[in-house]
């Protein structure tokens, strides 16, 4: 893509249609719970500038209440206990490797009354922290 962008010296807001710089654009995308990157290149003929931003993307679910059947909590994604979250008797809860549960406040909590099986390992490890914590699972508040 070809892009008009050079501005005169004495005028920054004038764009000369015959000044022209290149851009490029390119993105690697990994599913949800990785990396996203974003690089761009751009150039004026003289100076070659690349700037490069990783954003970490994950997919979140709210859970809260009775699980009444017996459920997946799924590799990769972030689910936020938004109230307490209790397993019915003779039900059954899977925490998948690498799921992250984080619980809203210090009044939400996980009672378990049937059977709670976590699958994490060294490598993918299962995290059950708070909704605070932005070292596993990203800012899930949005509070930087």
């Amino acid at each position: 893509m070809r892009l008009a962008d050079k501005r005169k010296k004495d005028d920054p807001a004038t764009v000369t249609p015959t000044d022209t710089a290149l851009l490029s654009v390119n993105t690697t995308i990994t599913t949800p719970g990785g990396a996203h990157a974003l690089t761009l290149t751009g150039t004026d003929g003289e100076q070659v500038l690349t700037s490069t931003a990783v954003l970490h993307v994950f997919e979140t679910e709210e859970v809260c209440g009775s699980i009444s059947e017996d459920t997946t909590w799924k590799t990769g994604v972030v689910y936020v206990a938004t109230c307490n979250v209790t397993v019915a008797a003779d039900v059954t809860l899977t925490v998948q490797q690498g799921a992250v549960v984080k619980f809203q406040s210090s009044s939400t909590g996980l009672t378990v009354y049937g059977h709670l099986e976590v699958h994490g390992t060294a490598a993918n490890p299962v995290a059950f922290t708070s909704f605070k914590d932005d070292s596993v699972g990203g800012d899930t508040n949005s509070d930087g």
